[in-house]
């Protein structure tokens, strides 16, 4: 887990004075569904470890979608390690993150207050540095976060952390709703209903709605992205098959043009207007070296 710091800040103190810190090892199973299909799981591990004699924590994360492309059948993995001191200060961690084509392997470590990160795909390497700070939480902040204190109705909660499969670090915040009655796969729960808006460097937000219960453990969480949700269960019920075939990916994210393009292979440069019910198309569609909005 990362050190996910709330609006007081919490920051990493020196691990050889935290050897009496608990470590519990986990394993946390979660279902994942598209529309009412189901298509795929997700597994967390937490476990001590000892390294070059320091005691740390080290985290598994698995995330598995079998879906359709365009009537295509497709399996999309993300894979994380990642290790941290018992506080929860990051120190290193690989990702790989594969779609049918050749995986997007990353390797970070922090030195000297930054994250030196090197990825590979398709036998190319490249090398980044991204200021990093010990109050900067990992892959499962949010998680962490709650855990060490959950949210009260009405609470507001910031911090700054690591995104799988971007490895940007970015803004996140919480707003803890309402208690509510919510639907689960094994029943109907009281949960307290938490808002997360995680916002990148480059001004992309990704909304997501949490239910977590007394304990700050999240049990059901929706993301407006793919319109993805998942449910913590047993990993019996997260490895039960699926009816991905069911859930088409590419006709579901695809958003059709008013009219076909006369030359679309020959052409080098297109211009289109994008409208929203609500929000801001700036904030939504992503900015790189293939689109600018």
């Amino acid at each position: 887990c990362g050190n996910g710091a709330n609006e007081s800040g919490v920051a990493g103190e020196d691990a050889s004075s935290n050897d009496n810190i608990p470590i519990a090892e986990r394993e946390m199973w979660n279902v994942c569904y598209m529309g009412r299909s189901k298509v795929g799981y997700e597994r967390t591990t937490v476990r001590p470890v000892v390294r070059e004699g320091r005691r740390v924590v080290e985290i598994e994360g698995l995330v598995h979608l079998a879906v359709k492309r365009f009537n295509d059948a497709t399996e999309m993995e993300i894979r994380f390690t990642s290790r941290e001191t018992p506080e929860g200060s990051l120190l290193d961690f690989e990702s790989s993150v594969s779609a049918g084509v050749a995986p997007l392997v990353t390797h970070g470590k922090v030195e000297g207050g930054q994250l030196r990160i090197r990825t590979t795909t398709q036998g190319k390497t490249t090398a980044t540095a991204i200021p990093w700070s010990d109050q900067y939480g990992g892959f499962l902040a949010v998680e962490q976060s709650l855990g060490r204190g959950p949210m009260e109705p009405g609470e507001r909660r910031t911090m700054r952390a690591l995104v799988p499969g971007s490895n940007q670090v970015a803004d996140v915040e919480l707003l803890a709703g309402d208690h509510e009655s919510v639907k689960l796969l094994s029943g109907t729960y009281d949960l307290l209903r938490i808002d997360s808006i995680v916002t990148l460097p480059g001004g992309q937000s990704m909304r997501e709605t949490l239910w977590a219960d007394r304990t700050g453990e999240i049990l059901r969480r929706k993301a407006d992205t793919m319109s993805l949700e998942s449910y913590r269960v047993t990993k019996a019920v997260a490895l039960e098959s699926g009816d991905a075939g069911a859930y088409d990916l590419g006709e579901g994210l695809s958003v059709r043009v008013d009219r076909p393009l006369d030359q679309p292979h020959d052409t080098t440069r297109i211009r289109y207007r994008v409208t929203l019910d609500g929000g801001d198309p700036a904030a939504v569609f992503t900015a790189g070296e293939s689109q600018r909005v």
